[in-house]
């Protein structure tokens, strides 16, 4: 990697735990957390949306635009939980069923231990010959995916959107598309997702 694509990770590095640190919300989530381990709960999974070159992440109608949402998934005797965590409202509790993406983990965190998703790359031909040229924005969402087991964070991935989102950029081809998308970190994304919708009618503020 050259020293300028090391030093525009670097600023993304740093931008990131700015905002992070700057949420309520997080404080918030990060106690919750706490808690659950206390209570011997050890396998526990954060989902966060954020952004860079954006003051705020995803949030809902009862939220100002200054703060974010957490989801907080955990596993207790047999049974998967999923809440909500942010500054503004308090939300339930609720069990769900569709909890696979825990076998989509475990089932291979040996890989994506090792597996790093890949900067979205095109190829350019010009009069000097063919080359690959990286394509970043300072300007994107991510999520923020965190595993904990056994009072340990596992997992900590803070991939952008577009390095899944892009199949053309500028017209060309993102060759790094096909290998994103068939990464662990990505089937986690889409599994937390779908949850996330299909549950989302159920987080009725409690107060």
């Amino acid at each position: 990697m050259s020293v300028f694509f090391k030093f525009l990770a670097l600023i993304f590095l740093f931008t990131t735990t700015i905002y992070s640190q700057n949420f309520p919300s997080e404080k918030q989530a990060d106690g919750f957390i706490a808690a659950l381990q206390k209570q011997k709960v050890d396998t526990i999974c954060t989902l966060k949306h954020d952004a860079v070159g954006y003051i705020g992440g995803n949030y809902d109608g009862d939220c100002p635009k200054t703060e974010k949402t957490a989801y907080i998934f955990w596993k207790k005797d047999g049974k998967t939980y999923l809440t909500q965590k942010n500054n503004c409202k308090e939300y339930p509790v609720i069990e769900i069923k569709d909890d696979q993406f825990w076998n989509i983990y475990f089932e291979s965190k040996e890989l994506v231990a090792t597996q790093k998703i890949k900067v979205p790359e095109v190829i350019v031909k010009d009069s000097t010959g063919t080359h690959i040229h990286k394509t970043l924005s300072f300007h994107y969402s991510f999520k923020e995916i965190a595993l904990y087991t056994n009072g340990k964070r596992v997992l900590d991935d803070k991939s952008p959107d577009n390095f899944f989102h892009k199949k053309l950029i500028h017209n060309r081809k993102n060759i790094n598309y096909s290998y994103n998308t068939s990464t662990v970190i990505y089937k986690l994304r889409i599994a937390l997702d779908k949850i996330i919708k299909n549950y989302s009618k159920r987080f009725v503020a409690l107060k």
